[in-house]
């Protein structure tokens, strides 16, 4: 059972962890090319920015399902 707001919320998760997952695949593709430097800065600016990004939305979801489920428990 979700409500329409953690639809869309598991969508917006959906997306943002694919993002998040583009820039890891390209760290690690930089990384196996000896690309250190290059790997950790990408790791460090758009890895973290899309991590964040991510962990907002899963924040976001798990406080409205405490809310849901507040709501649930006092029906």
């Amino acid at each position: 059972y979700l409500v329409e707001e953690e639809k869309k919320g598991l969508a917006e998760l959906a997306a943002a962890y694919k993002e998040y997952s583009d820039v890891r695949k390209n760290v690690m593709k930089r990384s196996t090319e000896g690309k250190t430097e290059e790997a950790i800065s990408l790791a460090n600016s758009q890895g973290k920015d899309k991590f964040e990004k991510a962990k907002t939305i899963l924040d976001k979801l798990r406080n409205l399902q405490m809310v849901e489920a507040k709501k649930l428990h006092d029906e």
